[in-house]
C-alpha cells in the first residue's frame, strides 16, 4: 500500500550550504540518499516552495524544506549486506565478478537481494549516481564481470564507451550441437511478438551483432567464446537459439532437449538438471576514465560451468 509522507523543517546553521540529500538523510535516516534522489525525480522535495531537480542543490540557513507525496515500497532501494566478489577497485570504477542466480537491478518480484542493494551497502557514495553506478547488466543466471562507476565523471566516460562500442566484452558459452568454427551473427533483436518477457530476432528490431569462435568441440556440444558488438537484452541467447544452437540450460530460449544417440542416461540427467544457461562473462576491457589507458580483466570459470565442461569432455558424450 502507498504511504503518505509529509515532512517540513527549516535548515539550521550547521546544515547551511550542504547538499539537500545530505541534509534530509541526516534529519531522516530512514530514507537513503538513493531514495531521496527518487523523491526529487518525483517532484516530492522542495526548497522554499520551489521543487528541485538535482541532489546537488544546496540549502541556506532558514530555508524551508518540504518533502511530501505518496511513496510505494518499490521506491526504496535499500543497502543490503550481500557478499560480492570485487576484482578491482579504483577511485573511478569497481569491477566485480557476479555470481549466477543474483539479479542486478531491483524490479518487479525482485525488490531486494540484488547487486544494486549490495553496492549501496559496500559503497554508500553510489547512492548519488544513476542505478548506483551500474554501467551494464547481466541476466540473473549469467555469471561474470561487470564494471561500476564510482563518480559522475567516470559514469559518463564509461557510459559513452558502451554507446560507442569500445568496451570489449567476451563471453564463454556452451551450446547444443556443432557450430561453424567462427562467425558473425548479425540479426536484429526486438521484443517477442507474443511473450513480452522474451526477445526475438525480428526485422523491426534493433541492430544486434555477435562475433564468435569455437574454443573446443565437445562431441554433440560446442564450447564457444563470443564477443558483443552491441548489447541487446538476451543477445547471445537469442542469437544462438535463432541459428538452432541454444545454450545448454537455457529454459527460455532452448526449444527442447536434444542428445546424441548414445548419450548415457546419467549425462542426460546431468544436463537436464543444469540449473542455468551456460553463459559466463569471461573478459572485460575498457578505457580507464582517469588515464584513458586500456585496462583488461579476465575471470575464472565458475565451478558449475567447469563441472559441465568436465562432464562433456568424457566419453559419455558421443556424436
Amino acid at each position: 500500500m502507498p504511504k503518505k509522507i509529509s515532512i517540513n523543517f527549516e535548515v539550521n546553521a550547521e546544515e547551511s550550504g550542504k547538499r539537500i540529500d545530505v541534509i534530509v538523510s541526516k534529519r531522516h535516516p530512514e530514507f537513503s540518499r538513493m531514495q531521496i534522489k527518487k523523491f526529487i525525480e518525483l517532484d516530492f522535495l522542495s526548497i522554499d516552495n520551489q521543487t528541485i531537480s538535482k541532489v546537488s542543490e544546496k540549502a541556506s540557513i532558514g530555508s524551508k524544506i518540504n518533502l511530501s507525496g505518496l511513496i510505494d515500497a518499490e521506491v526504496e532501494d535499500l543497502p543490503e549486506d550481500i557478499e560480492i566478489e570485487i576484482k578491482k577497485q579504483t577511485k573511478d570504477f569497481i569491477v566485480i565478478n557476479k555470481a549466477p542466480g543474483i539479479v542486478v537491478h531491483p524490479g518487479s518480484g525482485n525488490r531486494s537481494g540484488t547487486i544494486l542493494n549490495s553496492l549501496l551497502f559496500n559503497f554508500p557514495e553510489l547512492a548519488d549516481l544513476p542505478r548506483a553506478g551500474i554501467i551494464h547488466r547481466l541476466d540473473k543466471d549469467t555469471s561474470g564481470l561487470m564494471v561500476i562507476a564510482r563518480n559522475e565523471k567516470a559514469y559518463k566516460h564509461l557510459s559513452d564507451q558502451i554507446s560507442s562500442r569500445t568496451v570489449k566484452r567476451g563471453y564463454d558459452l556452451i551450446v547444443i550441437g556443432k557450430t561453424l568454427r567462427a562467425g558473425t551473427l548479425d540479426f536484429p533483436i526486438g521484443r517477442h511478438r507474443t511473450v513480452r518477457t522474451k526477445q526475438s530476432v525480428t526485422e523491426k528490431g534493433k541492430e544486434a551483432i555477435t562475433k564468435f569462435k569455437v574454443l573446443e568441440f565437445l562431441g554433440f556440444y560446442t564450447y564457444i567464446r563470443a564477443y558483443l558488438e552491441t548489447g541487446r537484452t538476451h543477445q547471445i541467447r537469442v542469437h544462438f537459439s535463432h541459428i538452432k544452437h541454444p545454450l545448454v540450460g537455457d529454459k527460455t530460449y532452448g526449444t527442447s532437449q536434444r542428445f546424441a544417440k548414445n548419450t548415457s542416461d546419467d549425462l542426460k540427467d546431468f544436463i537436464i538438471k543444469f540449473p542455468r544457461q551456460a553463459l559466463h562473462a569471461r573478459e572485460l576491457s575498457f578505457l580507464d576514465p582517469s588515464t584513458n589507458e586500456t585496462v583488461n580483466f579476465e575471470s575464472e570459470i565458475p565451478k558449475d560451468f567447469q563441472s559441465l565442461l568436465d562432464r562433456l569432455k568424457t566419453n559419455e558424450n558421443l556424436t
